[in-house]
């Protein structure tokens, strides 16, 4: 790339001639510009430096920008849609209220850029990397996120509804009030991340993780989970949960008086976990492991615990009318031998 003393400044009017004429701009600075309400539709730009453009409301539908550097722009209310963007850096650029449908973005970079009520309508994502971004309120119907990071967001209200989102990582994000709709997240992992008020629908989650997650609030009705690690998360105030959560996993997360009635957990990990007066009655345990979990009165009334393994597990004031222990494992755990009367024990 050439240094950026020896390339050629454009005025207005030589940007908005080249967008007319179709001619590719190669090697050049934008700087401090006025290119409000402007049309850059199909403009191709290789290699262009944006230093405090205002483009308000431009049109820039199916505008090429490859290895772009984009600093303290103006872009409220910009037209993406069909563009290609390719290892480009967006830095502090305010670009609330765009538009990115069916826009395709590469290797690029958003750095501290207001992103508010975007709507993303099949975009896809690859490579993407977008740290301490304020997205709230945006929609990404039928987007595709595809090994993309996301780190310190915030996704207020905002909407995934249809969207496919694999091999990607959220670090440090709030989506609070968000909706996620017949979302597909294939090996993909959030840490640190908070869904107050999130309602999950028609989600499928596949080889996922949520470490050290917050999901208070969060109304998991409609996730549907396979192999998903929720180790070290709390569930503490959950408003809803799943009829079943398949081959998963919740070390040491804290599900204190979360309501598990009849659903189906067998098989899952809860070792380390922090299961004080929590509701399992009439659920499906078998072959669970609650190893070293605190279960300190917790209602297993008429649960199905046969070859679950309780080892070292807490489990003062249990309550275990009814509870099939068959096969269950008891090692060294503190169960008062007068709360095994009511259970049903084959051997």
């Amino acid at each position: 790339m050439p240094d950026e003393d020896a390339r050629k400044r454009l005025t207005r009017d030589e940007v908005i001639a080249a967008a007319v004429s179709h001619t590719p701009l190669d090697d050049c600075i934008l700087a401090e510009l006025d290119l409000r309400e402007c049309s850059l539709r199909g403009l191709k730009m290789n290699r262009v430096v944006w230093y405090d453009v205002d483009v308000t409301s431009a049109d820039m539908t199916g505008i090429e920008i490859t290895e772009g550097k984009l600093s303290s722009c103006q872009m409220h209310g910009v037209v993406f849609d069909n563009a290609i963007l390719e290892h480009c850096i967006f830095l502090e650029c305010a670009a609330n209220s765009t538009s990115w449908s069916k826009a395709s973005l590469r290797g690029t970079v958003f750095v501290e850029c207001g992103m508010k009520d975007i709507v993303c309508t099949g975009l896809r994502c690859e490579n993407v990397q977008i740290q301490e971004c304020g997205l709230d309120g945006s929609r990404f119907p039928q987007a595709e996120l595809v090994e993309t990071g996301l780190e310190s967001c915030t996704f207020l209200a905002a909407e995934f509804q249809q969207c496919t989102i694999s091999g990607s990582g959220f670090a440090a994000c709030s989506f609070e009030g968000a909706l996620f709709s017949a979302v597909s997240l294939n090996q993909t992992r959030f840490v640190d991340c908070w869904f107050p008020g999130v309602k999950f629908h028609a989600t499928r989650a596949t080889d996922c993780s949520f470490l050290e997650c917050q999901f208070a609030r969060t109304d998991l009705t409609g996730f549907e989970g396979t192999s998903v690690n929720f180790n070290e998360s709390n569930f503490a105030g959950v408003s809803a949960l799943p009829d079943r959560f398949h081959e998963c996993t919740f070390v040491g997360a804290d599900l204190s008086g979360v309501d598990f009635s009849g659903r189906d957990l067998r098989g899952v990990d809860f070792s380390d976990s922090r299961l004080s007066n929590a509701k399992l009655t009439d659920t499906h345990l078998a072959g669970a492991n609650f190893s070293a979990a605190s279960l300190v009165e917790v209602d297993f009334a008429r649960a199905d615990c046969r070859e679950a393994i309780f080892v070292e597990a807490d489990l003062s004031g249990a309550t275990l009318n009814e509870t099939d222990l068959t096969a269950a494992v008891l090692a060294q755990s503190n169960l008062p031998v007068q709360s095994l009367h009511r259970a049903v024990l084959r051997y």
